[in-house]
């Protein structure tokens, strides 16, 4: 077949465009018609070919090859002809490189060589970068097709063994973050480090304390006082959220507290001082809160310590603030002694009350600690930590 006629059958096949042949205007002999009806058979199975073009073809002794399928779309299976893949030859496609030391991929790459439509093509570059594959890619019959399958197979394991590494990275990454201060080194000194509990994947600043009981350390500060800077007369938001500096005096924060106790067991430590430099403490070896639904409810354990046990009638409470009353008095005890706390009925402690610089007339609404000082007289300093229990 001559190209002239090879590309007049190519246009009128696809295009349905192009002048009609005069042969196709008049009806066919008896002997064309059966010649047609042979040429037909002799063609491959889903060849398409317009009725009109067959006149002439039967005329030519040459076979036309170009109405042969060239592959198939390895994407939605459609029989590819020669119109289909010329825009490839436009956009002058380059075979696809990737650069590995894989032997084995490296062979497939000389092997691979991928037959896809123009719209699956546009539809998967537009897609996905991760699965550009085909932006270089060339024709290959389809009994190579299973090679192509291979190299697919392989890409895909590279990315999957590469997800897979970033995932273990990113865990043991979360793995050394330390949940609390029990986790950091106590060689370090006394200060500020952010630490990541469970549930809480951004992290947040607190104070540790490294020195107290120093033999073990590790404790992780929520509240701190030691002047009349930082006002604790606050309402529900506020000690839910937490206020003030970690470095000075603050509330962590009722929200954070809840977090920290639910990734394991604490212990509770509460230091204090007067205004004649005494000190003295109370440790409970159980120290939980609950979430807010629950009030962040107080659960202790045991009491052992030289300041006297003025928490312990504060187990099973909840939570109260002056805007907030869940206690179990008539009133509300948040505001009648101006603090914030696990009130029962309404306290033995109130160590977020006001301060009040050592004695005062008013009766149980400064840092009060009765076991040690009696209600009225209010504590110079105060910490409340805690240490999780390896």
């Amino acid at each position: 077949m001559s190209s002239i006629f090879q590309l007049y059958i190519t246009k009128h096949m696809f295009s349905g465009g192009g002048k009609k042949n005069k042969d196709s205007k008049r009806k066919l002999t008896i002997e064309e018609q059966h010649q047609s009806k042979k040429f037909k058979a002799s063609l491959p199975e889903n060849c398409l070919l317009k009725p009109a073009l067959i006149s002439s073809a039967i005329h030519c002794s040459t076979q036309i090859s170009c109405l042969y399928p060239k592959g198939v779309c390895s994407v939605c299976g459609k029989i590819l002809y020669p119109d289909d893949l010329s825009w490839i030859k436009k956009e002058e496609m380059k075979f696809l490189t990737v650069s590995t030391t894989t032997t084995s991929l490296q062979t497939l790459e000389k092997e691979a060589k991928i037959s896809v439509c123009k719209q699956c093509y546009n539809l998967t570059k537009s897609s996905s970068t991760a699965f550009n594959f085909f932006n270089n890619f060339s024709v290959i019959p389809q009994s190579n097709m299973k090679t192509v399958e291979n190299f697919f197979l392989v890409i895909c394991g590279m990315c999957v063994t590469s997800v897979n590494a970033q995932l273990k990275r990113n865990n043991d990454f979360y793995k050394n973050r330390p949940r609390d201060c029990t986790d950091i080194d106590i060689k370090q000194k006394n200060g500020v480090y952010k630490i990541y509990p469970k549930g809480s994947a951004d992290g947040f600043n607190v104070y540790c304390d490294m020195s107290t009981e120093s033999v073990n350390g590790g404790w992780t500060v929520f509240q701190r006082r030691y002047d009349s800077w930082v006002d604790f007369y606050r309402g529900w938001k506020d000690y839910k959220r937490g206020f003030g500096n970690v470095n000075y005096g603050h509330w962590l924060g009722n929200d954070r507290l809840h977090i920290l106790t639910s990734q394991g067991k604490y212990e509770l430590l509460i230091t204090m001082t007067d205004f004649s430099q005494k000190t003295r403490y109370a440790l409970y070896d159980k120290f939980k809160i609950g979430d807010e639904k629950s009030k962040y409810r107080l659960h202790i354990g045991t009491y052992s310590g030289n300041a006297g046990d003025s928490l312990t009638d504060h187990q099973g409470r909840k939570f109260s603030t002056k805007d907030q009353d869940n206690d179990v008095y008539s009133g509300n005890c948040a505001a009648m002694f101006k603090g914030a706390w696990w009130y029962n009925a309404c306290r033995a402690s109130n160590l977020n009350g006001l301060y009040l610089s050592g004695k005062h007339s008013s009766y149980a609404n400064g840092m009060n600690w009765s076991s040690w000082k009696g209600h009225k007289y209010s504590l110079r300093s105060t910490a409340m930590m805690i240490r999780r229990l390896k």
